[in-house]
């Protein structure tokens, strides 16, 4: 048989198929990049249902904090999918902070529904990204 190291060449024998290893070290790092918005967009989505279970031991600047976040995060990946900000006062992004800007005068049922909104939308845009669904939009003239 011949020589079987790695040089340059990733060789697969039970698939049949050739590919550099520059190709295949990309891939990886591509998979690798997936998995870790995978895990932190999950963990992130469970983290504020466990919050909003409990939001009566919750403290103020923890329920602003994950407002906050949430909102970040769902605007990042409203861009992501190109989905674009309405900026008005009817895009729920706009509930969101203004609950977390008066988090101390909000009642914990408030503050429990915004959060689960939050993962909500969340999950959803998630899936959105995930199903490589691209989304566009035109301007009207």
């Amino acid at each position: 048989m011949g020589d079987r190291r790695l040089t340059g060449w990733f060789i697969s024998y039970h698939v049949g198929f050739v590919m550099p290893l520059r190709d295949l070290s990309t891939r990886i790092d591509e998979f690798r990049h997936w998995q870790t918005c995978m895990t932190s967009t999950n963990d992130f989505i469970a983290e504020i249902i466990r919050a909003a279970n409990r939001v009566e031991r919750l403290g103020n600047p923890e329920k602003r904090r994950l407002l906050r976040r949430a909102v970040v995060t769902i605007s990042n990946l409203r861009e992501r999918s190109g989905i674009p900000s309405s900026n008005t006062n009817h895009d729920a992004v706009f509930d969101l902070q203004a609950i977390e800007v008066s988090v101390e005068r909000r009642k914990p049922g408030e503050i429990k529904e915004a959060l689960l909104m939050a993962a909500d939308m969340i999950r959803t845009l998630h899936i959105v990204l995930d199903s490589g669904t691209q989304i566009t939009t035109e301007v009207p003239e």
